[in-house]
């Protein structure tokens, strides 16, 4: 199973959950401390996995995204790790 989490769906949550602008600066500190523990949490945790100075964000285009998850698939298969490589955005062709 793959969890993942944006932070940019607290700032959401505020704004979706707040009647006021009273309301949203009442529940912007929490809202940061919540972010930054998140933040630190998954640092902690991809330190646990790999420690690397390097980013483990790649970009890919040219590919389809099933060309990407079969790909990633195979990958997974055959190189044990604490936890998978997936694809976590896929953004189609663009529109005119």
């Amino acid at each position: 199973m793959t969890v993942g989490w944006c932070t940019g769906l607290l700032p959401a949550a505020v704004a979706a959950c707040s009647q006021s602008l009273v309301q949203v600066l009442q529940l912007s500190p929490t809202t940061i401390h919540l972010a930054v523990r998140l933040g630190l949490e998954a640092y902690k945790r991809a330190e646990i996995i790999e420690t690397s100075d390097k980013s483990w964000t790649r970009v890919v285009s040219g590919l389809t995204e099933n060309e990407v998850g079969n790909i990633l698939r195979q990958f997974n298969s055959t190189n044990v790790r604490p936890c998978d490589t997936y694809l976590s955005v896929s953004i189609g062709e663009p529109v005119d």
